[in-house]
């Protein structure tokens, strides 16, 4: 499910709805992000598999919504959410030699 997220140091925060599926996990996750440039051939995926909590500190909260990007979701996202990685694997995708 597409969420709004920022990096904090190695971990990942992400925001979502009260409610939400992403909102309420709690302990083991995956988090995935990706890129295409379909034109190019070009990407990258990384996978970050950790321990999902929330954040909860209001001076935690207003220092990490000065940080935020834009958000890309609908609603209204309140629910911050910090994933600490244990393991991160990743990969970058390239033509091939003799692709156009």
């Amino acid at each position: 499910m597409p969420v709004d997220y920022l990096m904090d140091g190695t971990d990942v925060i992400y925001r979502s709805a009260v409610g939400s599926r992403p909102a309420d996990l709690v302990g083991r996750v995956a988090f995935e992000v990706d890129e295409l440039i379909r034109i190019a051939r070009l990407g990258w995926s990384v996978l970050v598999i950790g321990d999902a909590e929330p954040v909860t500190d209001p001076a935690e909260t207003a220092r990490l919504a000065t940080a935020e990007a834009r958000t890309w979701s609908e609603g209204v996202p309140e629910v911050w959410t910090r994933v600490r990685p244990r393991d991160v694997t990743g990969r970058r995708l390239r033509p091939r030699m003799g692709d156009a």
